[in-house]
């Protein structure tokens, strides 16, 4: 079964450019990598590591159906869309 979002961007895909944007969640990558000190730490890493497998799956499978795709920490979110924004005006891909 795959997510909602991908049917999603197939349909937008057919007539527009798609630029997907993820913003990363550094909490959840430093639980994922944390070595569990306790059985509760144990499960918070193995959901952390489930959602981080997901997310890498979700943008790849974007991104092998045509979508552009960014993962940013939210700091970097206005200048890296504006620079992918201006990077497809330049290849006129719309």
């Amino acid at each position: 079964m795959r997510p909602e979002v991908i049917d999603g961007a197939l349909q937008l895909l057919r007539r527009h450019v798609l630029l997907f944007v993820a913003m990363a969640q550094p909490e959840v990558e430093h639980i994922a990598q944390a070595r569990p000190k306790d059985l509760e730490q144990m499960f918070r890493a193995s959901a952390a590591q489930e959602m981080a497998g997901r997310r890498e799956l979700l943008l790849a499978r974007l991104h092998e159906q045509g979508a552009l795709t960014l993962d940013l920490n939210p700091e970097a979110l206005t200048s890296s869309v504006l620079n992918q924004y201006l990077t497809v005006k330049e290849r006129a891909m719309v």
